[in-house]
């Protein structure tokens, strides 16, 4: 049986193949999510995002048919303190 993070990576990897195959040159590394509680509401998923061309990509919106919610955040050390910070657009 797959964990929860196991199950909701093999999500997140097929929610972006629509997106890859958009867009050749976007290239996901280093994707994880870690492993919450039983009891958590929230998890996050964790990658790096490559663009290869020389063209700006705007990635506008995230969607899954399994989650109720997904939200773009943008992981930054600010102060010494690690934030996640919002984004509209990444």
């Amino acid at each position: 049986m797959f964990s929860r993070a196991k199950l909701l990576l093999s999500l997140t990897f097929l929610s972006l193949i629509s997106f890859q195959a958009q867009a050749h040159h976007l290239v996901v590394r280093a994707a994880w999510i870690p492993e919450g509680p039983p009891v958590s509401q929230v998890l996050a998923a964790f990658m790096m995002i490559e663009n290869s061309s020389t063209q700006d990509e705007e990635i506008i919106a995230v969607e899954s048919e399994d989650f109720g919610h997904i939200e773009m955040h943008l992981s930054k050390e600010v102060d010494g303190v690690a934030k996640m910070i919002p984004q509209q657009s990444l």
